[in-house]
């Protein structure tokens, strides 16, 4: 059943970037790819009070370091942006599903709470929930699809490992 809940959401993570909101650049977004322009270019934005010296390397993202090795790879932020929004899902929905599945809820249920856990909700109590689109795909999304794995840790291994 593991295998076929893994195909299942793998084949839905694929589908995922079709239905998602067009990539729009987040707040976060911007503020990345303007310190990546600065870092390109250190006489870029050489008048302004945050850019204009070194004093943007108080608010750099590391984040940033990221995004520069995997635009090397996919051509643009956008890209890149777009390239992870099908392999955050899977981790998290695969995850959420894992996790739900060992604390014996049964399959079918286990894997549509995984599928409804992804829906991306803005602004819970001052924070996001589920995986977003490309337009909000920045730093904390890359950590987030690993929580249900530090959950499943506390469980005891499968006989089988």
């Amino acid at each position: 059943p593991l295998i076929g809940a893994a195909l299942l959401i793998f084949a839905a993570s694929l589908v995922v970037n079709y239905v998602a909101i067009p990539n729009m650049l987040h707040l976060d977004q911007l503020h990345d790819e303007t310190i990546m322009m600065k870092v390109e270019n250190p006489q870029l934005f050489s008048r302004d009070y945050l850019y204009g010296n070194n004093e943007y390397l108080n608010h750099y993202n590391p984040f940033v370091d990221v995004l520069f090795f995997l635009n090397r790879f996919t051509g643009g932020s956008e890209h890149t942006y777009r390239s992870a929004v099908p392999i955050v899902f899977f981790i998290f929905v695969f995850g959420m599903f894992l996790f739900l599945y060992e604390l014996g809820v049964p399959f079918f249920f286990a894997l549509a709470i995984a599928f409804v856990s992804a829906t991306y909700i803005g602004e819970i109590l001052r924070g996001d929930f589920g995986i977003p689109g490309p337009s909000g795909m920045v730093a904390r999304w890359f950590t987030f699809p690993f929580f249900p794995y530090l959950f499943l840790l506390s469980f005891p291994p499968p006989p089988f490992i």
